[in-house]
């Protein structure tokens, strides 16, 4: 499952599996390398300085990044999702979601001929 990670993307669903955020879940916002940006998690806070007459200081709450390691695909409720590379016939690749046996489209990876 470790080698899954790496199909995790933009506006994904993840849900936390390990570090304080654990069990919570949130939208993948940007990816950097193998660091994630998710929606509500893993916040921050950021002391902004004065910019000019008319602005204040101010402490800004943002989202830090995590390491992909600790994020996994789920559902829209939260729940893990298994996941599976399926070669097609015409040479394509599609990520499949593996439920009580059976496999469902979950997303296309590479375009056959």
């Amino acid at each position: 499952l470790m080698g899954m990670r790496k199909f995790i993307k933009k506006g994904d669903r993840v849900v936390a599996i390990a570090g304080n955020e654990k069990g919570n879940h949130g939208v993948v916002l940007a990816k950097r390398g193998k660091r994630i940006l998710i929606q509500g998690l893993n916040m921050r806070k950021k002391h902004m300085k004065k910019r000019s007459e008319e602005t204040q200081s101010e402490i800004v709450s943002m989202e830090g990044t995590m390491d992909i390691s600790n994020v996994c695909l789920c559902d829209p409720d939260g729940n893990r999702l298994k996941i599976k590379v399926v070669e097609t016939s015409g040479g394509g690749k599609e990520l499949h979601t593996v439920k009580d046996g059976e496999t469902t489209l979950f997303r296309t990876l590479k375009k056959g001929k």
